[in-house]
């Protein structure tokens, strides 16, 4: 006779979990551990990436496309109008961002890069646990090193009303910090000093744009439900 004969080990899972930190807004050193492209709910591509940034985890979640529709992936141009009628196209900021990460790190843009199907730990957002899934990932993209500029947002979270704290990439650096254009024009490191000068220390409203003046204890929730993964859409 066993009393929990009829619980099923599948839902018993023993965690290790030291909580999320938060990372203050600035500029580190980083490391791809891991990362994967998948279609979310919306049928927009998103690239996760997990970054080692101060010997922790920090995972991203990257939009790379527009929404798409019940049958088809979103497409990474679209066009907009001007006021004036004309037309003019735009990429995802996402795209632009993993882009650079590709081009400093692997000397190939997003359309250049080799991308395999591979069996890896995704992120079930209900269950909060990982399961193993066939994705895409970029070919070389694990174990490259680079400067990450990160920005710490506060807001308040539509489900609980309570203050939420998530981090978000703000650019992609070398190892000197030069940004991509920087590198492509041979210029200078000056943006890195630019961003540390304005935004070092500071928090930042869900766009990354207002500094946030009121702050309340950080919730160091970043992986609740409420918490939209999209940190750079």
């Amino acid at each position: 006779m066993n009393i929990f004969g009829n619980v099923d080990d599948s839902l018993v899972k023993d965690k290790d979990n030291a909580g999320y930190s938060i990372l203050s807004t600035g500029i580190y050193k980083a490391t791809v551990k891991s990362h994967y492209l998948i279609n979310n709910a919306k049928n927009a591509v998103e690239a996760h990436l997990t970054l080692d940034i101060n010997g922790g985890d920090h995972n991203f979640t990257i939009v790379l496309t527009w929404d798409g529709d019940n049958s088809k992936t979103g497409s990474i141009v679209k066009d907009f109008k001007t006021k004036q009628g004309g037309v003019f196209k735009k990429v995802k900021p996402g795209y632009v961002t993993l882009n650079s990460l590709t081009k400093i790190t692997m000397g190939k843009s997003l359309k250049e890069v080799s991308q395999v199907k591979k069996m890896v730990e995704i992120q079930n957002w209900e269950t909060k646990n990982k399961e193993k899934k066939p994705a895409l990932v970029i070919d070389g993209l694990d174990g490259v090193k680079f400067n990450v500029g990160i920005i710490h947002k506060q807001y308040e979270s539509q489900a609980s009303g309570k203050l939420k704290d998530t981090n978000a990439i703000d650019k992609i650096y070398n190892e000197n910090n030069q940004t991509l254009s920087e590198i492509e024009n041979n210029a200078p490191s000056t943006y890195a000093d630019k961003f540390m000068s304005e935004k070092a220390g500071k928090i930042f409203d869900v766009y990354g744009k207002n500094e946030v003046t009121h702050v309340a204890e950080q919730s160091n929730t970043s992986d609740d439900d409420d918490v939209s993964p999209f940190g750079n859409d």
